[in-house]
């Protein structure tokens, strides 16, 4: 039968030569001799040639799918009845069997069942020689320790023994058929054993605990993965006086796993027990077992976070129990110990005894050494450290030059490391950060360079980095280490604004203590006022007890009551309340800078504004007070017009 998609063609090239003869006849220019005999239905209904044409096409378009889908349709009935499938007549395959052939069969299901026989009665003559049937009492010891382990889970660990107790009643039961005769140690320690590593998989390393110390007398010699999980278990619920034990059952039943190795090492670490570790390395290379370079770095690692890491650490090196030696990152481990703990010669030994072994320093390597540099200010070797790096062809990284730069200006060797960080700038693969433009703006900033800070600030711009909040008030604090002009603090600030700066409650800190520095408590009480107006910030309370203080400080007392004024209004105008515990920190201020009348004055001030201070601060005026001579407090000149309003002037 032809093909849907061939009759579907042959259609539509019949239509298509059907549409070309009919367009030929219109086109073919006939003029009728009656145009009145010719204009029929249509004419009479007002349609032109136009709307004829579109209809005589969607009634051929309709007769084209029309077709299409018949044909279709019947195709696929063809192709379902070819393709289903027959059902099998069985009756029509069976044939009756002749008399011979019920003979010959019956003979052989005879034979068949004498051979059974035979069979049966050798298993039974000798029922020791059987192979046990282990799958089944595995299945069910395994049930019973998943069963007790869904308890622990559920929260039923007071139960736990009771439970214990029942599952390897069951165990054993289940265990209990002929030709499997195993031992209650054989089986209390296959239970014990998957009741430990679920528990281990749940994080139960306590309830694991229980239930060894329930069965243990039961348990006879165990086995190496019994002991195993036992060791790991041990170690992460912190009982590390069972280590030892457990350890020495385990290495009788073999050599002990990488796993056990560094377990082991974790609870020495833990116990800070590097004689103990010893020991036990001493007896593993004596019975000849030894670890790899893997598991070496493991235990290495295990014990950063002990307080006796350099003796593990010293301990674990030369012991000789890595049969193939110390690899670079065992190197690197090593020099990194010896840096935190400022050990900066023990670092250059180790490097120099790698050298010899022929294995090459890797990124890791120089970088443990630049920052054991920093650490102990050693300019001259990081210095080396940083040419070596250069010349291994090993690809320089921001870090590397990031802590090269920390190491110079940690030597006040600011103009090298600018001339560092330029040649970063031009270098395609080293670019630097944030973090290395924070290092040398701090630097400058702690040594006052205003200037030279602000420049690289401005170079960060230009490369498009953008600062962040460090970084402006690094600038901004330079202005503290110097002595420097209001004018000129102020006009850094707003500098730092142009170019982005966000103040916050630490930024406006640091300006106090900037404006402080010239004893600008004007400007300083301004900035707080306008601060929501001008930065959209809010002056926290902190900030006004900071300028008073300064103020008592500095021998300008008498500012610290204009400040207090701006302290309230500020919170009024918030809705709040003042705290007392921040008008009692005024008030102390005024105490401990032995102000009796402005003290004297504040409280006033604090009493008509319905604030009541802590009785501590109370009671410390009131004795300050009876110290001093009534007629002496009283007696003692106001300045007719106080300092800070010397500064304002009419305002």
């Amino acid at each position: 039968m032809a093909s849907p998609t061939s009759t579907f063609v042959r259609l539509l090239a019949l239509v298509a030569a059907t549409c070309q003869a009919s367009t030929e006849a219109d086109l073919a220019p006939s003029l009728p001799e009656d145009p009145k005999a010719v204009m029929g239905f249509f004419a009479e209904t007002a349609l032109d040639e136009t709307m004829w044409d579109a209809f005589a096409e969607g009634i051929l378009a309709f007769i084209v799918l029309g077709g299409a889908s018949l044909s279709v349709k019947m195709y696929r009935k063809q192709t379902g009845k070819i393709l289903k499938p027959k059902k099998k007549t069985v009756s029509s395959l069976y044939v009756a069997p002749s008399r011979a052939t019920t003979d010959r069969d019956a003979g052989a299901r005879a034979n068949m069942s004498s051979g059974r026989a035979a069979v049966q009665r050798h298993l039974t003559v000798a029922p020791s020689q059987q192979k046990p049937a282990k799958v089944c009492e595995t299945d069910a010891i395994a049930n019973e320790a998943h069963a007790v382990a869904s308890a622990v889970r559920a929260g039923k660990t007071a139960e736990l023994p009771q439970l214990l107790d029942v599952a390897l009643r069951r165990s054993l039961v289940a265990g209990a058929r002929p030709g499997t005769p195993s031992s209650e140690e054989e089986v209390a320690s296959q239970l014990l054993f998957i009741v430990l590593r679920v528990c281990a998989g749940s994080r139960c390393f306590n309830e694991a605990l229980v239930a060894y110390d329930h069965l243990a007398v039961q348990l006879g010699e165990g086995s190496a993965k019994l002991w195993s999980v036992l060791l790991y278990c041990v170690v992460e619920a912190g009982a590390f006086t069972r280590c030892k034990r457990v350890f020495e059952k385990l290495s009788k039943q073999g050599s002990p796993s990488g796993h056990d190795f560094v377990n082991m090492v974790r609870c020495c670490a833990s116990q800070q027990d590097a004689a103990g570790l010893a020991e036990i390395l001493n007896n593993l290379c004596s019975l000849g077992h030894f670890i790899d370079a893997y598991t070496w770095n493991r235990a290495l690692a295990a014990c950063s976070s002990s307080d006796s890491v350099l003796e593990l650490a010293d301990v674990l090196a030369s012991a000789g129990i890595c049969a193939e030696g110390l690899d670079g990152v065992g190197y690197n481990t090593l020099m990194k110990y010896n840096a935190r703990a400022g050990r900066i010669s023990r670092c250059f030994e180790l490097r120099t005894e790698m050298l010899a072994k022929g294995i090459e320093a890797s990124e890791v390597t120089f970088g443990i050494l630049l920052d054991a540099c920093v650490a102990a200010r050693e300019l001259e070797r990081a210095r080396e450290v940083f040419e070596d790096l250069c010349a291994s062809g090993l690809k320089l990284n921001v870090v590397h030059c990031t802590t090269f730069i920390k190491v110079l200006v940690g030597a006040s060797r600011l103009d090298e490391a600018e001339g560092v960080l330029r040649e970063m700038v031009r270098s395609p693969g080293v670019k630097p950060d944030v973090i290395a433009y924070s290092t040398l703006v701090k630097g400058y900033a702690d040594n006052g360079g205003v200037s030279s800070a602000m420049s690289i600030l401005e170079l960060m711009l230009e490369e498009r980095v953008r600062p962040d909040e460090i970084i402006f008030n690094s600038v901004l604090s330079a202005c503290c280490s110097f002595p420097m002009k209001s004018a000129q603090v102020l006009r850094t600030f707003e500098t730092l604004i142009g170019h982005g700066m966000k103040p916050t409650t630490t930024t406006l800190s640091i300006l106090l203590k900037c404006l402080a520095h010239t004893e600008a408590w004007t400007e300083s009480l301004q900035v707080l006022k306008d601060a929501p107006k001008n930065f959209g910030l809010e002056a926290e309370t902190r900030l006004f007890a900071q300028l008073a203080q300064t103020c008592v400080k500095a021998r300008h007392p008498w500012t610290v009551l204009p400040v207090f004024d701006a302290m309230l209004e500020a919170t009024q105008c918030r809705g709040e309340r003042l705290d007392p515990v921040m008008a009692g920190r005024f008030l102390r201020s005024c105490l401990l800078g032995n102000e009796m009348a402005v003290a004297t004055e504040l409280r006033d001030k604090i009493r008509h504004a319905g604030i009541i201070i802590g009785a501590q601060v109370e009671k410390m005026l009131n004795t300050a007070l009876a110290k001093k001579q009534p007629a002496s407090v009283a007696q003692r000149p106001r300045p007719a017009v106080a300092p800070w309003r010397r500064s304002v002037g009419a305002s």
